[in-house]
């Protein structure tokens, strides 16, 4: 498995990107993948010292559905959602369904560029954080509506518009963005995703993207890691305005 910089990992999973980060006090994991990346990625964990937490950018099942199956064998390790999630959580609301332009935009591209293809496993134990199963029953799960502390050498910045719980982890001093789909890279592109709950959010996540100081890397929840030649990389993402609708929700 690759690395980037000193003690940040990444793999490549089914669907998504699953990010490790060695710290001083143990091994840290970003998103899960889904089930069927969970052989691999369980390997891969055990050659890096014992996992101490497990955070999540957001409650979609290609970043959370993995962990039903990892938490079995790292028992006892917390997992951290944002506040947001806490009723996707609990199930008393259910993820809304992609519409129609999602999965032709962003959806079906992203499962193209990683060969997905729907097995067993993920349609047994991957269901969870969709439309059609809510709520997921986990153990040790904990919420943070800040996380100065969560992840060493990251700070937890919260940016909603793909869902109200999307959370990314900068690193200030490499310059590194750990975005989730809140940015994703495909087909080579840096580009605001545009399958959104709330555009409006989207726009004022954006907005806090464009402050922060030698923003260098994008590490993104689908695709490669993508380097910033230039400022304009993040001031020129289109606007969101247009964008999809989810649910009820109009804009």
């Amino acid at each position: 498995m690759p690395s980037y910089v000193k003690h940040l990992y990444y793999y490549k999973g089914k669907t998504s990107n699953v990010y490790i980060v060695v710290g001083p006090d143990g091994t840290y994991l970003i998103d899960s993948g889904m089930p069927s990346d969970v052989p691999i990625l369980q390997k891969i964990l055990e050659h890096f010292p014992p996992l101490k937490r497990a955070l999540f950018t957001h409650f979609h099942v290609d970043h959370i559905s993995g962990w039903m199956l990892l938490e079995k064998r790292f028992k006892g390790v917390e997992a951290f959602f944002h506040e947001n999630a806490r009723p996707l959580l609990y199930g008393k609301k259910r993820v809304p369904f992609p519409p129609l332009r999602a999965w032709k935009d962003i959806l079906v591209p992203c499962m193209r560029e990683y060969g997905y293809v729907l097995g067993a496993r993920d349609v047994i134990y991957g269901m969870y954080g969709t439309p059609f199963r809510k709520g997921m029953a986990l153990k040790n799960v904990q919420f943070f509506t800040r996380g100065d502390n969560l992840l060493p050498g990251f700070r937890m910045i919260h940016t909603p518009g793909h869902t109200p719980d999307s959370v990314s982890f900068h690193h200030p001093e490499k310059g590194i963005l750990i975005s989730g789909d809140f940015i994703l890279v495909l087909n080579g592109k840096i580009s605001a995703n545009t399958f959104l709950q709330n555009c409006y959010d989207q726009e004022s996540s954006l907005g806090k993207i464009r402050k922060l100081d030698r923003l260098k890397t994008i590490c993104p929840g689908h695709g490669p890691f993508a380097q910033i030649k230039q400022e304009c990389d993040i001031l020129s993402m289109p606007s969101t305005r247009t964008s999809y609708r989810v649910g009820r929700t109009r804009w």
